[in-house]
């Protein structure tokens, strides 16, 4: 008896799917991270918010890379996610603080 061993999906495997994202972003924390990927998905890009695994050692010992953790957008968003966040950082883009929070809360998982 054979077995089909070829995959018949069109889902790309978790570490495709991670192939296939860019990192924009490099978050100092969980808030700056939220309220960033608000910004993106107020335009329309969608984002993930990737946490990096810290050291359990805080200060000199931490082998961190000095940031929370960082946004990925889809490969092809990457050009424009970092032109709206540009944007975002100099003031520009019409972002006012509470459009971002309320974004920022309906794209949060409460589940986290």
């Amino acid at each position: 008896m054979e077995t089909n061993t070829e995959n018949t999906t069109d889902t790309p495997s978790v570490d495709d799917a991670i192939e296939m994202t860019e990192a924009v972003f490099a978050a100092p924390d969980s808030s700056v991270a939220e309220i960033i990927r608000g910004v993106l998905d107020a335009e329309g890009i969608p984002s993930l918010v990737g946490e990096q695994v810290m050291d359990a050692f805080p200060g000199a010992m931490a082998t961190g890379e000095g940031y929370w953790g960082e946004i990925r957008v889809r490969s092809e968003d990457a050009g424009r996610a970092r032109e709206v966040i540009s944007a975002y950082d100099r003031g520009e883009g019409g972002f006012t603080e509470a459009d971002l929070l309320a974004q920022a809360e309906a794209s949060s998982d409460p589940n986290v």
